[in-house]
């Protein structure tokens, strides 16, 4: 996929690219990256949801260990994180702030944001207004994908002329 995408938006006017940390993430960007020169500038804001004591454990998994602390998170996943992970309204809080940093430091041009799946999941309910992010979110992609959002509002946070985030694979 990250293939795909650079061969297919290279040729666009890139002002930035901006990544997690995680090597994944920079691996996803490094296709693009080698095709325009840009250097990928490094956010630890855009790191991925932490699930905290479940993160080596699959949905299942978590649910069959911890049957009680899985059934009280899950019926609130914006607002409960799982045991010493994150909320939903926290990775949105941390992704904005990022997002409005970008939106001053590259105030014109396409800016690529590379993340994670959840994390865009997230800041894309918020800059939308699609109401309280929930994991796993309804009517939002869960296969690393693509999305892009276009304003020209001036001080809107989508105030460069093209968001694109991609999950890392």
């Amino acid at each position: 996929m990250a293939e795909a995408f650079a061969a297919a938006y290279a040729d666009s006017a890139w002002q930035a690219i901006y990544c997690s940390p995680m090597s994944r993430t920079r691996a996803t960007a490094a296709p693009l990256v080698l095709r325009v020169g840009l250097e990928p500038i490094i956010d630890e804001g855009l790191h991925e949801i932490s699930s905290g004591e479940w993160a080596a454990l699959t949905h299942d998994e978590a649910s069959l260990r911890f049957p009680e602390a899985y059934a009280y998170w899950e019926a609130d996943t914006a607002s409960r994180g799982t045991p010493g992970g994150e909320t939903a309204f926290e990775v949105a809080a941390r992704a904005a702030r990022v997002l409005e940093r970008i939106r001053c430091e590259q105030s014109s041009g396409r800016v690529l944001v590379v993340s994670h799946k959840a994390t865009i999941r997230i800041i894309t309910y918020a800059l939308l207004g699609l109401g309280r992010p929930t994991a796993p979110m309804p009517n939002v992609a869960s296969r690393p994908a693509t999305s892009g959002m276009g304003h020209s509002r001036q001080g809107d946070l989508a105030a460069p002329a093209f968001w694109t985030f991609l999950s890392g694979l």
